[in-house]
């Protein structure tokens, strides 16, 4: 019987993703004088983007981290939940447990949940600094049903990138993969997810006990 849901964050439930990107490649300008490439915005998809940033930068990449975070908490009103996750959040809400777990963040996560009015939803919130290993190693979703008190085969894990779908394969946990955000359809299923979205509303209709 599933008794709970964990969520992937950004470009699960928020469209955070093209915002993130902007504010690293900011402070590639500030601070490297030039501007971010696309592989390396690829790169930092689905990762803890302040690790990333100091095995890339030994002697800047804390300073880029920094300067792209404060670019991006001082304009995060631009940050929105993607069409239809409010209505999908309430539906489960009423049957479901929920929390996140995220290569962000809990502060940066909180901050986006408070702005899209979605906080209330989640039970808690497993960021990068609450594991000392990171997707797609399957340490944070281990964590996060540790915290619930549940079976590895009592929730679903839901994201959009190939990292969510290894964490959670590791993990044993049965996982959703979604292309509503910057999700691709013929790279997730090289990872082989449980299934995979186009939609929230798609959530609604599956028979969770049923599917799995």
């Amino acid at each position: 019987m599933i008794k709970a849901i964990l969520f992937d964050c950004d470009g699960t439930l928020v469209d955070s993703e093209t915002l993130s990107a902007c504010a690293t490649d900011y402070a590639f300008r500030r601070i490297l004088k030039r501007p971010l490439t696309e592989e390396e915005s690829k790169g930092l998809l689905g990762r803890p983007a302040n690790k990333i940033l100091e095995e890339w930068f030994q002697e800047t990449g804390k300073e880029i981290f920094e300067e792209a975070t404060n670019y991006f908490v001082e304009t995060m009103n631009k940050v929105k939940p993607y069409d239809g996750i409010e209505d999908m959040l309430h539906f489960f809400s009423r049957k479901l447990r929920m929390a996140i777990v995220s290569s962000s963040s809990k502060e940066i996560v909180m901050r986006m949940l408070i702005a899209t009015k979605l906080s209330s939803y989640f039970e808690f919130i497993v960021g990068h600094e609450d594991t000392d290993k990171h997707k797609p190693n399957p340490e944070p979703i281990l964590e996060a049903i540790k915290r619930l008190k549940i079976k590895h085969d009592e929730c679903i894990y839901i994201g959009d990138q190939p990292y969510d779908i290894m964490a959670a394969r590791e993990a044993g946990v049965k996982v959703i993969g979604v292309t509503w955000g910057s999700g691709n359809r013929e790279i997730l299923e090289s990872y082989e997810p449980h299934i995979i979205l186009a939609k929230p509303e798609e959530l609604e209709m599956i028979g969770f006990d049923k599917f799995l």
